[in-house]
């Protein structure tokens, strides 16, 4: 019983993907960025899944790219 509370009372640290050195006892947006959400230390994750919340945001990003790779082979003819 008392080594779940220990872990419970540990304080996790949370990291920008982007800026390692950013490193917080709260989860919240990257101070250095203002974009990246933080994540737990130790947590395996891809640059997509931190950056992208909701799929509506996920859509956004997708949308945006296909705009910009059209305009560019538009503008190679």
């Amino acid at each position: 019983m008392e080594t779940t509370n220990q872990s419970q009372n540990a304080v996790k640290v949370y990291l920008c993907p982007m800026h390692r050195e950013v490193r917080q006892p709260n989860p919240g947006k990257c101070p250095k960025c203002h974009w990246m959400y933080l994540v737990p230390e130790g947590t395996r994750f891809g640059m997509l899944r931190s950056m992208v919340k909701s799929p509506l945001q996920l859509f956004i990003m997708a949308a945006v790219m296909v705009a910009i790779t059209v305009a560019i082979m538009i503008t190679m003819r």
